[in-house]
């Protein structure tokens, strides 16, 4: 009386077709776990694979998600059958899942945590870890022994916007001199030694202090590979309350697989409690190679949460932030070629590898700016907080600069000539001032304009 056939399990989902042979109307049926009825739906889905090989219009096929419940790292069974019949779809045979995590994974994190642990520091700051306020765990390594101007800028913003502080270190050098210079605004300060990045550190932070940070209405993860903050970063906070976001991010990527970029990140209470972000913690085994961490830790973590079921989203979305700078490409274009000859201001080439020096860099701006619209038009991935630096400063009202865009400039971008000027008239000469900081601290090359007014303030002192 029945026909059909367990696929099995296909992208996390039990899926299948069945259709009664004498009733042209869907039928439903019922999933069983270990032998126990979970959950019965209408198999009215459309097959096309069934339309083809079966006198029926093809309309029989159905999905089932498995329940948190069974996502507890053990083997179990499965099997589906037409609701109130005896009749058990045939399969493959393989009607076995394992999903979540066991007792090998909770171990594993355990033996980390526990050499995290052993190498770190713990000690109080200023401030109190209030109960039920949000929390930033912010994750930096700096070895100068001294807050950067960037650091110390975020800490300010972090205390006015109301955040309890907890920073983990990377690094044991000169700590109590960096101790001292953070307490007045932290309320706990690890330090610890250098493995497993910033992922580590992050875990190490929740481990210490799980109970005060399940219990905040929400946790901002954060790092200190962004400059700044030049101003207010209200319209992200402001984005990410009035959203309901479970998860939210600055930017979103699509490089090696589509991901939240974590140089910045919300958590809502709802996302740290759930089983999907637990299971990405037990999962993963931290790493000092940055491929590895991208595709595991960037790209895992976002595969975990946005199959959790959670609400997420960025305060710049790709497809949104691309647009808008695509659309304003011929403005780019007609800047670089109204730039003064000889301008060699972007900080990424000599001029030496210049065929033409006195309008070398003019025809490589125009080029890179073709090529890249290009590119994207085509579908290929770029670095959004790169490519994309002055849409985030000026119309997402992000006061952040990539450290890595601004002191090294890897994509060879032609734009490092006005960017300090785009710096100073939204944000004023103290962010430049502070850059320049910045560059000194971590013994970086300043690009050339910076590095113009930097000896301009240093000649006044």
């Amino acid at each position: 009386m029945f026909q059909g056939y367990l696929d099995g399990l296909i992208n996390g989902k039990i899926e299948g077709w069945a259709l009664s042979v004498d009733d042209e109307h869907p039928i439903f049926v019922t999933l069983l776990i270990d032998n126990v009825p979970v959950e019965s739906r209408k198999a009215s889905a459309f097959r096309q694979d069934v339309k083809d090989s079966n006198t029926s219009e093809g309309n029989c096929g159905f999905s089932f998600s498995i329940p948190e419940r069974w996502r507890d790292g053990m083997w179990h069974d499965f099997s589906v059958r037409v609701m109130n019949a005896n009749y058990i779809l045939p399969s493959n045979g393989l009607n076995r899942f394992r999903l979540g995590v066991g007792k090998s994974e909770v171990e594993r994190y355990r033996l980390q945590m526990e050499a995290l642990r052993t190498g770190s520091v713990t000690l109080s700051g200023e401030k109190e870890l209030q109960a039920d306020a949000p929390i930033a765990l912010f994750a930096i390594f700096n070895k100068t022994g001294n807050l950067s101007w960037s650091q110390r800028r975020m800490l300010q913003e972090l205390n006015d916007r109301g955040l309890s502080v907890i920073l983990c270190q990377s690094t044991l050098e000169k700590f109590e001199s960096f101790a001292q210079q953070a307490a007045p605004y932290c309320a706990k300060m690890i330090f610890r030694t250098n493995f497993g990045r910033d992922f580590a550190s992050w875990a190490l932070q929740i481990d210490l202090f799980r109970d005060e940070v399940l219990s905040a209405p929400y946790v901002l993860f954060l790092n200190d590979s962004m400059i700044g903050p030049f101003g207010s970063m209200e319209s992200l906070f402001e984005k990410f309350s009035a959203g309901g976001y479970d998860v939210f991010g600055l930017t979103d990527s699509w490089d090696r697989g589509y991901h939240i970029q974590s140089s910045l990140f919300f958590m809502s209470k709802t996302a740290l409690s759930s089983p999907a972000f637990w299971r990405f913690l037990y999962s993963y085994t931290f790493s000092d190679d940055r491929d590895e961490i991208i595709r595991a830790g960037e790209i895992g973590f976002s595969r975990f949460l946005l199959n959790g079921e959670l609400k997420c989203g960025v305060h710049a979305p790709f497809e949104e932030i691309s647009a808008l700078w695509l659309s304003r490409l011929e403005e780019r274009v007609n800047e670089a070629i109204a730039l003064p000859e000889g301008a060699m201001e972007h900080g990424s080439l000599d001029e030496r590898q210049f065929l033409h020096r006195r309008r070398g860099h003019v025809d490589y701006a125009v080029d890179w700016y073709i090529n890249k619209a290009s590119n994207l038009r085509e579908g290929y991935v770029v670095n959004p907080q790169h490519t994309f630096w002055r849409e985030l400063l000026l119309d997402y009202q992000l006061p952040l600069i990539k450290k890595e865009l601004l002191l090294h400039n890897p994509e060879r971008a032609p734009i490092l000539w006005s960017m300090a000027q785009v710096i100073e008239d939204a944000f004023g000469a103290e962010a430049i001032e502070g850059i320049s900081h910045d560059a000194r601290l971590l013994d970086a090359t300043i690009p050339p304009l910076l590095r113009v007014r930097d000896r301009k303030a240093r000649s006044k002192k």
